[in-house]
């Protein structure tokens, strides 16, 4: 038995989706089937792919805009990037709703606090500026007066 390129095999018109080639490959007889799962893809007329058996691709655009409403007014698909530079923020379109790209901005923490952080006056420490306390005033040396109008 002699081995068989696929490329020399003789190739039929109007070929469908069950058929398939026959090669033998290292002394291995294999079924090839063309325009189907695992197979081979067949070339249109113009020697080219049909659309409909390629995945879908993703392709996204970058814009930048100035305010919200130029970004709103955007024939967008989802994974289009918008930088909008009125608000310094930039969105990604995800198919139905732009949703805020969050960045990294220089603050890395606050008083020790990293993430979400909100401080209360137990969160910082007094050091020689005193918080204002009814108790610190009236122990206050300085007199106080209300004026009535």
């Amino acid at each position: 038995m002699s081995n068989v390129k696929i490329s020399e095999l003789p190739v039929a018109s109007g070929v469908d989706v069950n058929d398939f080639l026959l090669g033998n490959v290292d002394g291995v007889t294999s079924r090839i089937f063309l325009d189907s799962a695992n197979g081979v893809a067949v070339l249109d007329a113009q020697g080219k792919i049909a659309s409909d058996r390629l995945p879908a691709i993703a392709l996204s655009e970058i814009f930048v805009v100035s305010d919200l409403a130029e970004r709103d007014a955007l024939e967008a698909q989802e994974g289009d990037v918008a930088k909008v530079i009125s608000d310094e923020v930039t969105f990604i379109f995800d198919g139905s709703t732009w949703v805020e790209l969050v960045t990294n901005y220089a603050v890395d923490s606050v008083n020790g606090q990293t993430g979400v952080v909100t401080l209360d006056t137990d969160d910082v420490a007094e050091g020689e500026s005193k918080y204002f306390t009814e108790e610190r005033a009236a122990a206050s040396s300085v007199p106080f007066a209300i004026a009535l109008g």
